[in-house]
């Protein structure tokens, strides 16, 4: 039996370019290494045990910075063979999009939108944001080169400064939660609450439930972070109702560590 779920998201980088505060899957933490880039035999193993027990009405690729994975072109044709009906995309910052020149015929292909991160109206976000910036109009020219040569090649610019938030505290090296104790209030508050993780061939509420057990991000987490790190994710043979459960409402102790409201950025006008 398939669940239906909003939306399934699985990375192909554990690491990214830009160093965004508060980033919601921590990946402005770990470094680029080879260990940080998530295999294309893993990943299809991992979608393989649980495509025929999710239906998502959306499926994103995502990171960290995609792009920086080696074989990117090949990670979303080993994406591409599952969840065929959904809404499918690859979210980018767009930086080393000319690095992939297969890539807009492999999303056209296969029928995948790209979403291009923009952070042009948040210059404070991103400790390099200024060089990636200066990249911009480069981008955009390629992006409108591959519209021209694909037809069917389907990209959208997203602006931070409408979606970006903290879900945590970041001082020096440290991270802090918000410990608001208001499941319900943070659950009801929370920009990630449909953006269930595969990772590590298990199924997890959220982004920041799921990666928050990265080595690199467990070592500075600061306080009692243990409703997040207690949870350790459905396995693909979990029971029905397990899954229907955490299908039906993602709402759980860990819910309680984040903020109750909203804590946005500010664009620059």
């Amino acid at each position: 039996m398939q669940y239906k779920i909003p939306a399934v998201e699985v990375h192909a980088t554990h690491c990214c370019t830009l160093s965004c505060k508060g980033c919601s899957h921590f990946t402005h933490i770990p470094k680029i290494t080879k260990d940080n880039m998530v295999s294309i035999e893993s990943v299809d193993e991992m979608l393989s045990l649980w495509a025929p027990r999710l239906r998502p009405k959306r499926f994103k690729i995502l990171g960290g910075e995609p792009t920086l994975h080696p074989q990117f072109p090949e990670f979303v044709e080993t994406c591409a063979k599952y969840f065929r009906k959904a809404q499918r995309a690859v979210t980018s910052n767009g930086a080393l999009l000319h690095k992939h020149p297969r890539l807009p015929e492999v999303l056209a292909k296969h029928n995948i939108s790209l979403f291009v991160s923009f952070y042009g109206d948040v210059p404070d976000l991103c400790g390099n944001a200024d060089s990636y910036n200066k990249q911009w109009s480069k981008i955009a020219v390629l992006l409108k080169e591959w519209s021209a040569k694909y037809p069917k090649f389907r990209y959208s610019v997203r602006k931070q400064s409408k979606i970006w938030w903290f879900a945590y505290r970041e001082k020096d090296k440290n991270i802090e939660s918000y410990n608001s104790g208001d499941a319900t209030a943070a659950y009801k508050a929370c920009c990630t609450k449909s953006c269930y993780q595969l990772f590590n061939n298990r199924l997890f509420p959220c982004p920041l439930v799921a990666y928050a057990r990265l080595p690199e991000v467990a070592c500075r987490l600061q306080g009692d972070w243990g409703y997040f790190l207690n949870f350790e994710g459905l396995p693909h043979d979990c029971s029905d109702s397990d899954l229907q459960q955490l299908v039906k409402c993602n709402r759980g102790s860990w819910c309680s560590l984040c903020p109750s409201r909203l804590d946005k950025l500010a664009a620059t006008k």
